[in-house]
């Protein structure tokens, strides 16, 4: 077994996003970061990006809303930063609470500064083919990783576990447009374990801690686990079962895997957008 190394894939993006930045010295980059409630995986994703981002001199700017704030309040204050000129990206921490209206947010985000492809916009883009870069950061940082282990989807069989909007389905469509053949499950397809062992990847984002067992693999797997989860013992965990990790060919780590590349793809993102 081998862990993927991710600190490659890393380093290569943040020396692609020193060369964008300096072509911009003259201008400040700026994220707005909005996050409403106080749930633990929102605040880590949040304190990773400013962490990460702040070394690259890019300014992060938090906005943070109570989790009772009512729809027409939050419309205005994002409205405020989405109009703001000197804000160059937003990330929206999503799902955002059931009062708030997300399809007015990604109606009306700025397709330009919208970091995460929430706006439809950007969403058509990706699925009429017309690039990878309008796409969601972690499906984009899951192609990275296929990428640097040099592999022509068009020969794999692919078994992608989960269906989400923010990552199951577009990664479902970028991974077609590149000729891969995929079966998409989820935590409750039926079995589960006939459709994983006969694939050559697994890819995993259901967000279910250790659903990936070693029932569910053979020794020729590569295991890309996008899961980032708190087991009971408030460790960080993957999707993937740690008594897999001897057993296959490759997968990448939890922590410092696919989610420490997604926050720098969302980095390279932000800084290839703003205008000379």
């Amino acid at each position: 077994m081998g862990y993927i190394n991710c600190n490659e894939i890393v380093d290569s993006l943040k020396a692609d996003i020193k060369k964008a930045i300096d072509k911009i010295a003259h201008k400040k980059v700026k994220i707005a970061i909005i996050r409403v409630g106080d749930k633990v995986d929102d605040i880590a994703y949040e304190r990773s990006i400013i962490s990460k981002l702040s070394k690259l001199e890019i300014e992060c700017l938090k906005f943070t809303f109570n989790e009772e704030i009512s729809d027409s309040e939050f419309k205005k204050s994002f409205k405020e930063v989405n109009e703001n000129k000197d804000i160059d990206g937003i990330i929206v921490l999503a799902p955002l609470p059931k009062q708030l209206d997300m399809e007015w947010v990604a109606k009306t985000i700025n397709p330009e500064k919208d970091l995460d492809s929430i706006s439809y916009e950007n969403i058509l883009k990706m699925y009429d083919g017309k690039g990878e870069r309008y796409a969601p950061c972690t499906p984009q940082a899951v192609l990275k990783v296929l990428d640097y282990l040099n592999i022509d989807c068009k020969t794999q069989k692919i078994t992608l576990v989960g269906t989400g909007r923010v990552v199951g389905k577009p990664l479902a469509t970028l991974l077609m447009e590149r000729g891969a053949t995929i079966t998409t499950c989820n935590e409750f397809t039926t079995d589960l374990v006939k459709e994983t062992k006969s694939s050559d990847i697994i890819i995993s984002a259901t967000g279910v801690p250790n659903l990936i067992s070693e029932h569910h693999i053979n020794s020729n797997h590569i295991i890309i686990d996008v899961g980032i989860n708190v087991d009971k013992d408030n460790n960080i965990v993957g999707d993937v079962s740690k008594d897999v990790h001897d057993k296959i060919q490759h997968i990448t780590p939890v922590p410092n895997g696919v989610g420490t590349i997604t926050t720098y793809v969302l980095a390279k993102r932000l800084v290839d957008g703003v205008k000379l």
